[in-house]
């Protein structure tokens, strides 16, 4: 930077660059400004009102000639803005870098971060921000400080341990000085152990597990407090041992500490961190019960009074899963531990409910005197007391009443959530599923309709019944098949359906439907008549699939329905039809199609093209071009389309348009569609996109993409999503292909979703995978396999030839030569083809574009994530499809074996393929086949291979050969994350220009706009990629500096959605990675950070 844009930097810091647009006070900017050109060498600090951020950027600076003038600026920042040196406890660390940078000393950023914050910090999270000082301050800078231990009144320190940080951060980096060097600073050994010996609290915890090492008596302490304090004991897990139950079992083996004693209790304290594993805990609680039942019998006697029933239930569910009659479990000592619990458990929430439980009042009384809201939920407490449900009678008891309590309560949560409870506790300590869990209950009494109804209150997204599945309810419903209609029928009934119980009926309509095996549909049937909207069209689409079972039961109540009713009977009978009737081998005659349209038009419907202007769907002419058809043939079509409830292909219409001039319906269509446009794209008339999208050609479907761009800009999102999902019913190549990219990369994640489910719902109808389909859409666009294609002009000819860049070459047939462009027609050539051809020509150089840049990008995946081909496919794919021909030719690919490439090899314009050393090779029949990459080839092969194409002159598509392999060093990796981009700033404007480029998925928006994170989705690995940032916001200003915190690479749910809140079991261990894969992404963050 020159000084100049220093000063812009600091004219616009001086304004005051934060919302509140505090500038710094008129008085003090000559003082400020002096020090800035250095005419000053010192200011004082002061307390203003300006609110100033650090300019970011000029960090830059740093190292330049221009340094000092920048650390100036910052100073000036820092000493007289009012939020101070360090802003707030959230951008702590980002301060902390910049004021060390800036030249302040170590007890002034302690000063100014941990002692100021100390509300907001706990003591655990001190040791993080010393360790992050030790990058930039020496051992000596840290023993001074440490020192004031023995400057001080220790005495005084400790009594003031509560108002302060300061003594704990003293203790914490005296810790860290002896453990690096227990000879040179053996001084704070003692200070440490006097202190440990006093206090057993969380900071001796954290200081005893980080030197015992290298300390005799601190070890002797920790096996002190391990074993004797149980409270200590999970304090040296979570802190001394971060968590790492291995690390503190490997210890406590080490030291003979009894296991069954201490650990058992230790994983009980901290049940709710293993909530995502409780499998793991019920390992190794059965285990240790297995191993040693007298220590297992000890722990659960010792937990068995009021304060601690709850945990001795867990151990408790161990024993009555593993029992073998040696222990004698007894149903009235199993119900007196309920009550235990409840009655201190529960304290004084719900103490009649308690009552209820020792018989003291009746279940009546109980569910009169609760208000509503005032249900006492306790996870853990549910989980384990739904493995004695068979074993107890006061745990039906509880779980019956509560259950009619939740039933009270204005939502249904507190029902699906004691539910989903009981099946994920039976199924983790018992190894009992939802279905047998569920007739269980049925068994005990509980009414099945409740059941029933749960599942169709949760669904499969419910937040609070994740272990409610829909597919379960299937299964439950087989052999109440009567009792499933009854509730169906009672939930008709109401008088009144909010949103949720509209919801619950359409569910349950499917449940029963379209997944069970029910004998009699009359009452899905006489859903159509139901006063919900939501639930008539429901109630159609499940009819439109099930014609062998209702269609008698439509055509009895046809005879007396009216009105609406009777237009869903029509729309489906006319759907039924369509299927039947107008089969692939039917076709019209131009005489026949008039008399069918004329007969069977809609009248009733003519609404849906009356906004039309007259005479627009006049001058189509027949496609044997025997003349113009009657306008009724293209009002036909529009109105059958129009009037759908539902976007499909119209078989009638479709087999009417077959004999017209498809270039015609075409150019009418898109007058109809600008009409539309220019009225301002009414979503009342949205169907009109369904026979456009239809009948369009290649052209028209790449010029949609572009409006929905404007749909999405203009936060049109759902109509676009609409758009999108009828252009895949076009069902061509390049609409297919269109659809699929944005299913990838669109600005709008509405419209991706709804591309996504549309290319899905494609390849399932072809029963076909989607990377297949993907494959099998790309177009060849009339060329044949060498890759050439006639235009005919009537007299003369000319053949396209696609060259290796893609560019199309024009050969001259009548005068035997190349030609830059198309030339005139002559007055021997027919001017309709000669149109034609030129039209095509145009068309054909959009559309070639439009491909390239699709399987450029599907490439570049490829070369990332290794998906392979077989040899069929990628013969049919690459050798038999002229465009990929292209692709195939300027490509170095691979033969792999277990994900190992065996050989490396190119393939030939003639056809051949031939390895590094310009030898032929054979392609093997069973071979997988993917893009070599230099990971896999390794450096040597990498430049045989790049000198091969430069001795042939060839430009290679997409980059290959040139990409870096990149590795990771010990210090970019904490844990399983990936923090080699802390200290890294970039702009928020080059950020978003990245996740545009690279097809980054944005994390959920929050409140405020605001967002934490961008994913990388590879479904062919079934990983994605979390980078987590900076808060940022939208409308955030370009120029506004943030950084990449860390990157974890994730395991993909099963539904195909990255979560934005990251669980550490779902975090993958990047050195069992694909190096080709961590290597590509690793490249493509540092592209983004250089």
């Amino acid at each position: 930077m020159t000084k100049n844009e220093l000063w812009e930097i600091w004219e616009l810091a001086k304004q005051g660059n934060t919302y509140s647009r505090k500038p710094l006070p008129v008085e003090y900017v000559k003082e400020a400004e002096e020090y800035i050109n250095g005419i000053n060498s010192t200011i004082e600090k002061r307390q203003t009102s300006w609110s100033a951020k650090y300019p970011i950027v000029l960090l830059k600076e740093i190292g330049t000639e221009n340094e000092s003038m920048a650390k100036r600026i910052l100073f000036v920042i820092s000493q007289w803005r009012r939020e101070g040196i360090i802003v707030d406890y959230y951008y702590m660390f980002d301060d902390i870098d910049i004021a060390v940078k800036i030249g302040y000393s170590l007890p002034s950023v302690i000063e100014e971060s941990i002692i100021r914050f100390k509300k907001n910090l706990s003591v655990d999270s001190i040791e993080p921000i010393i360790e992050k000082l030790w990058k930039y301050y020496t051992d000596e800078d840290f023993a001074k400080f440490a020192d004031i231990l023995f400057k001080s009144n220790i005495n005084t320190l400790i009594e003031k341990k509560n108002e302060s940080h300061m003594f704990f951060t003293l203790l914490i980096t005296g810790s860290l000085l002896y453990k690096k060097d227990p000879v040179k600073y053996e001084r704070y050994l003692k200070p440490i152990i006097d202190y440990a010996e006093k206090f057993a609290d969380i900071s001796t915890c954290m200081i005893l597990s980080k030197i015992y090492p290298v300390s005799k008596e601190a070890e002797a302490l920790l096996i002190k407090l391990i074993v004797g304090n149980e409270g200590a004991r999970v304090n040296i897990y979570k802190f001394g041992f971060h968590r790492d139950f291995k690390k503190l079992k490997k210890f406590c083996d080490d030291k003979n500490i009894p296991e069954s004693y201490s650990l058992l209790l230790l994983i009980l304290e901290v049940m709710n961190e293993y909530k995502s594993d409780t499998k793991k805990i019920v390992q190794y609680f059965t285990e240790a019960y297995q191993e040693n039942r007298e220590e297992f019998m000890k722990v659960y006697s010792r937990l068995s009074d009021k304060l601690n029933s709850v945990k001795a239930l867990f151990l408790l569910a161990v024993m009555i899963k593993n029992n073998d009659k040696e222990e004698k479990l007894k149903e009235e000592e199993i119900n007196a531990d309920i009550i235990r619990y409840v009655e201190y458990g529960f304290k004084n929430k719900n103490t009649n409910v308690l009552e209820y439980l020792k018989g003291n009042i009746s279940k009546e009384e109980v569910l009169k005197q609760y208000v509503n809201g005032n249900l006492h939920m306790v996870e853990h407490f549910y989980t384990a007391v739904a493995s004695m449900y068979t074993h107890s009678s006061t745990v039906r008891k509880l779980l019956d009443i509560y259950m009619e309590l939740a039933e009270k309560d204005t939502y249904h949560s507190n029902e699906i959530r004691i539910y989903n409870y009981f099946i994920d506790g039976r199924e983790k300590w018992l190894d009992k599923s939802p279905i047998d869990s569920a007739e269980v209950l049925i068994k005990y009494g509980f009414p099945f309709k409740k059941i029933l109804a749960i599942y169709c209150m949760a669904g499969d997204e419910s937040w609070n019944g994740e272990n409610i599945n829909m597919a379960d309810a299937v299964e439950i419903i087989k052999g109440h098949e009567n009792e499933a209609l009854e509730l169906l029928d009672e939930w008709k009934k109401l008088e009144k359906c909010s949103s949720d119980e509209t919801a619950y009926q359409t569910r349950l309509m499917e449940l029963l439907f379209d997944k069970s095996d029910i004998p009699d549909y009359s009452l899905l049937v006489e859903m159509i008549n139901h006063k919900s909207k939501v639930i008539k069209k429901k109630a159609e689409e499940i009819i439109t699939r099930h014609k062998e079972e209702t269609e008698n039961l439509l055509e009895s109540v046809k005879t007396k329905a009216k009105g609406e009713t009777l237009q869903i009977i029509n729309r489906i009978m006319k759907f039924w039809n369509n299927e039947h009737l107008f089969h692939d081998g039917f076709s019209f005659t131009n005489e026949s199609a008039i008399k069918f349209c004329t007969e069977n038009f809609d009248t009733a419907n003519t609404k849906v093209i009356s906004w039309l202007p007259e005479g627009i769907l006049s001058g189509v002419r027949f496609a044997d071009m025997s003349g113009t058809a009657p306008a009724v043939i293209m009002e036909f079509i529009l109105v059958e389309y129009m009037s759908l409830a539902a976007p499909y292909r119209v078989k009638a219409a479709d087999k009417v348009a077959e004999i017209l001039n498809m270039q015609d319906i075409q150019k009418t269509l898109e007058g109809v569609y600008n009409t539309w446009l220019n009225n301002g794209a009414d979503t009342k008339l949205k169907m009109i996109l369904l026979p456009y999208c239809v009948f369009a050609s290649d052209t028209q479907i790449l010029q949609l993409n572009k409006q929905l761009l404007k749909w999405a800009e203009a936060s049109r999102g759902a109509l676009a999503a609409f758009a999108v999902s009828v252009a895949a019913l076009n069902g061509g190549s390049v609409a297919l292909m269109m659809v699929d990219s944005i299913s990838g990369k669109f600005p709008n994640n509405q419209v991706k979703k709804a591309a996504k489910m549309a290319f899905s719902t494609a390849a399932k109808i072809l029963d076909l995978p989607e990377d297949v389909l993907s494959d099998r859409i790309i177009p060849s666009l009339g060329f044949d396999k060498a890759g050439k294609k006639v235009l005919d002009f009537g007299a003369h000819t000319f053949t396209l030839s696609l060259t290796p860049d893609f560019v199309l070459s024009i050969y001259d047939n009548g005068k035997e030569k190349f030609v830059k462009s198309l030339p005139k027609p002559t007055s021997e050539d027919d001017p309709v083809k000669a149109e034609t051809a030129k039209k095509e020509f145009s068309e054909l150089k959009k559309q070639i574009k439009a491909v390239v840049q699709t399987q450029s990008s599907r490439l570049k995946k490829v070369l990332m994530n290794g998906r392979y081909w077989s040899s069929e496919s990628w013969n049919t794919l690459f050798v038999e499809n002229p465009i990929m021909h292209q692709f195939a030719i300027g490509l170095i690919w691979g033969v792999y074996e277990n994900n190992k490439i065996i050989q490396s090899f190119r393939y030939m314009e003639d056809g051949t393929f031939n390895t590094v050393d310009e030898e032929e090779f054979t392609l093997p029949e069973n071979a997988q086949i993917t893009l070599a990459h230099p990971a896999d080839l390794g450096e040597e092969l990498t430049s045989s291979w790049k000198t091969q194409l430069d001795d042939y002159e060839i430009i290679q598509p997409i980059e290959q050969l040139d990409i870096s392999v990149i590795e990771l060093a010990e210090k970019d990796i904490a844990g399983k994350k990936i923090i080699r981009y802390s200290d890294k700033y970039i702009s928020v404007g080059k950020m978003n220009s990245a996740a545009k480029k690279y097809e980054f998925i944005r994390g959920e928006v929050l409140d405020g706009g605001s967002f934490f994170c961008y994913h990388i989705v590879d479904k062919f690995l079934n990983i994605y990629v979390h980078i987590n940032v900076d808060d940022m916001y939208m409308g955030q200003d370009f120029e506004e500096q943030i950084s990449i915190k860390e990157v974890a690479f994730c395991r993909l749910p099963e539904d195909g959605e990255p979560l934005d809140d990251i669980k550490d079991n779902m975090i993958l261990d990047v050195s069992s990675l694909s190096q080709r894969f961590v290597s590509s992404i690793i490249g493509l963050l540092d592209k983004i950070t250089e």
